[in-house]
């Protein structure tokens, strides 16, 4: 059960961890402005708040695996959850935007 419950949390991280990385991606590198425009001036206010999304991301991260840190198989089981799921999250995301 508590191998279950760690790969569900993996999995979980993974989704939403992903989201919220291309999120703050996103309001880092705004793909729509570019220095000097108008856009850009207006939308300038969100480059600090997508550092902060990623800082927490990291934060999280750390956190998860820090805590794993002392059970080998935990610590596999998280990493593979979250990276089929990370990876799954963003081919769901590109197969979203193409159609």
């Amino acid at each position: 059960m508590k191998k279950l419950l760690i790969g569900l949390g993996g999995i979980v991280q993974g989704i939403v961890g992903t989201a919220w990385n291309l999120l703050g991606l996103l309001f880092i590198l705004h793909p729509d402005s570019a220095p000097g425009t108008k856009e850009w001036e207006e939308d300038r206010i969100f480059i600090p708040i997508g550092y902060v999304m990623l800082v927490i991301w990291l934060i999280a991260m750390f956190f998860s695996y820090y805590k794993f840190r002392k059970s080998k198989t935990s610590l596999i089981i998280f990493s593979v959850a979250w990276l089929v799921s990370t990876i799954t999250c963003i081919i769901l995301m590109f197969f979203v935007y193409i159609f």
